[in-house]
């Protein structure tokens, strides 16, 4: 073994040794190169040791919780609070601070610490103590709230709603207004509103066949992001809210929701939310798991119609028109697959018996909902939704429920919860 030494005369030249020496063989990864420059400028001794204790640590726990969690974190974590600028939507544009941070997080921040604050051995080791200690607990309760045991009660259950459409943006929109003076009444309320606004910003893109993937939103999430950083909650609600103000897609503006292939898995969780919605406040438990599923039981979103266009020959004139309109929201239900294995075929006449014994949505459709049902009933006053049975349903019946549907669907992501949200906190 040799044993060589070698004299750095400035912290950035060991840094850039470290980096070099260390970018032979296995690969230190970004988080390992990040860890290397705050340390080195911590000073040395027990700040140093408590410090490094700290990385460790509250990494380690990220990563129990979820694979590269860590990685995650800390790119999700310096977007939210100190990115300013991203990559123009134009033809050989160049990455900004997001766009790199995304990539190279460890040499973007030896280039921007004095930005960043990063000016003394105090504010390195704060940096590490204070700063990534809090945001890291504040992500680790955002991973909990989207993989782990689901509270239908939690102010945090639209995190969970979220993540069930992988919308890994909302990471970073959690993040942003977040500060360490927050007490943890502060903390959940922003989580909460933050949260809700994603939730009717995915509701609505999704009602008008629009994409929510990651490349898709995130230039304008990113907008969002820069806007609310750190600000207090009253002044977060009316930003969220104002912003869903300026968005000219939501409930009403498409008429004409229908499944198709690509859409499927989405609408399962749209008719999820309106099933669950209307179980609850009939004074039932939250099925939302099992209609997600979460459990044994497994959900399919079916149709009312069977697929025979010739039962419905009288008011369509081709199998072609039929199965379009058969694909409306308004002909959908989410039943268990066991169910639609017995009765998918049959005529709805001899379905609508079976519907009464299933989901408050389905058996809405049935007379008997209606008798001696008093949470329902209460429900169906309170709400003033234009709940109603069927003894038939015709091709103007599938119109009229999928007017229905758009009108819970405008309860449950209502963008007024918002404004009161923040008003009862200031």
């Amino acid at each position: 073994m040799q044993l060589v030494q070698i004299t750095a005369y400035a912290d950035d030249d060991a840094y850039a040794i470290f980096e070099t020496m260390n970018d032979r063989g296995l690969k230190l990864t970004p988080a390992d190169m990040l860890k290397g420059f705050l340390l080195a400028n911590v000073k040395d001794g027990s700040p140093r040791t408590k410090a490094s204790e700290i990385w460790r640590k509250r990494l380690r726990a990220l990563d129990d919780r979820a694979e590269e969690a860590s990685a995650d974190f800390l790119k999700t974590w310096l977007r939210s609070q100190y990115s300013t600028r991203i990559r123009e939507r134009k033809k050989d544009a160049r990455p900004q601070d997001w766009d790199r941070i995304g990539t190279e997080f460890h040499r973007w921040l030896r280039q921007d610490h004095d930005r960043i604050g990063l000016t003394s051995r105090q504010a390195y080791f704060d940096f590490l103590t204070v700063q990534f200690t809090f945001y890291s607990r504040q992500y680790e309760r955002i991973l909990d709230a989207g993989r782990g045991a689901f509270d239908p009660e939690s102010p945090l259950r639209f995190i969970r709603y979220n993540a069930d459409h992988r919308f890994t943006l909302q990471d970073q929109l959690l993040l942003a207004p977040l500060r360490v003076t927050d007490d943890a009444a502060t903390i959940t309320r922003k989580l909460e509103l933050v949260g809700r606004f994603a939730d009717i910003l995915l509701a609505w893109r999704i009602w008008n066949f629009r994409a929510t993937d990651y490349s898709t939103m995130q230039y304008a999430m990113f907008t969002v992001m820069r806007d609310i950083r750190g600000l207090d909650v009253p002044e977060l609600g009316r930003k969220l809210y104002d912003y869903l103000m300026g968005v000219s897609e939501t409930f009403d503006s498409n008429e004409d929701l229908y499944v198709h292939q690509q859409n499927r898995s989405q609408l399962h969780k749209i008719l999820a939310r309106m099933t669950d919605y209307i179980a609850v406040a009939s004074g039932h438990a939250s099925g939302y798991i099992e209609l997600t599923n979460g459990s044994k039981v497994k959900y399919e979103v079916e149709h009312i119609w069977a697929d025979h266009p010739e039962r419905h020959a009288d008011e369509f004139g081709h199998p072609a028109d039929f199965a379009r309109h058969r694909n409306r929201i308004g002909d959908l239900l989410l039943l268990p697959k066991q169910f639609n294995a017995s009765y998918n075929d049959d005529p709805f006449e001899k379905k609508l018996p079976h519907y009464f014994s299933q989901n408050a949505l389905a058996a809405s459709l049935n007379s008997l909902s209606y008798e001696k049902n008093p949470g329902f009933l209460a429900f169906t006053k309170s709400s003033g939704l234009p709940l109603k049975p069927y003894d038939e349903f015709k091709a103007a019946d599938v119109i009229e429920r999928g007017h229905l549907y758009r009108d819970i669907a405008k309860q449950v992501w209502n963008p007024d919860v918002l404004l009161e949200l923040a008003e009862s906190s200031s």
